[in-house]
């Protein structure tokens, strides 16, 4: 249960790492934040995604997700400087205050993002993971991938290294259980059609 709970951790924090964290994030000219780190950017547009979750199902080019609300800045804030817990309380409730870089799941830090699905080659760990997640589902949501729209993905080639960056995408590697991030295009007005979709792990 308490290794659960920290792989669940790590997936917000790193919801809050690809998207960008804006609420601490100045105007200024050189794109950084106010401790002078620059943020996560893979080429996603600048504002939140505005969907993201769990893919259901995938027909055609038509894709549902189990919506997963990102947690709030400033309650991770709080959180982060709350201090050592009691074990009890550490499994009662997740931690978000885990460091980026630090414990197991293939989270990066340093603006980089994450890679990788959290809990590494442990198939039992990631299964509890997203059923634990899909416990939080703000329920499900329907949307078109229509084609020539960019993806992209982390690159699963094999080297750490290489795990850390991000290449190219297709409906292909859009499958049930993988973990989306989605802008839906605004001038679509009768459905919603994605217009960049990031898949996270």
């Amino acid at each position: 249960m308490k290794k659960t709970i920290i792989l669940i951790s790590l997936f917000f924090i790193a919801l809050l790492a690809l998207t960008g964290c804006g609420n601490n994030t100045k105007n200024s000219g050189n794109g950084e934040n106010i401790q002078g780190r620059r943020m996560p950017d893979f080429g996603q547009p600048k504002s939140q995604p505005d969907i993201s979750g769990i893919v259901k199902s995938v027909i055609g080019n038509e894709v549902t997700i189990i919506k997963i609300e990102r947690p709030n800045r400033e309650d991770f804030a709080d959180q982060e400087g709350t201090g050592e817990r009691n074990e009890g309380e550490e499994n009662s409730s997740p931690n978000l205050g885990v460091a980026l870089n630090g414990g197991t799941g293939g989270i990066h830090g340093g603006g980089r993002g994450f890679v990788g699905r959290p809990g590494g080659g442990d198939t039992d760990a990631q299964a509890q993971m997203l059923e634990k997640l899909k416990e939080m589902s703000a329920g499900e949501e329907t949307f078109t991938v229509p084609v020539g729209i960019q993806m992209l993905k982390p690159d699963a080639s094999g080297s750490e290294t290489a795990r850390s960056e991000m290449v190219e995408a297709n409906i292909g590697d859009i499958k049930q259980d993988k973990m989306i991030n989605v802008w839906i295009n605004k001038d679509v007005t009768d459905r919603k059609v994605a217009s960049f979709v990031l898949i996270t792990f």
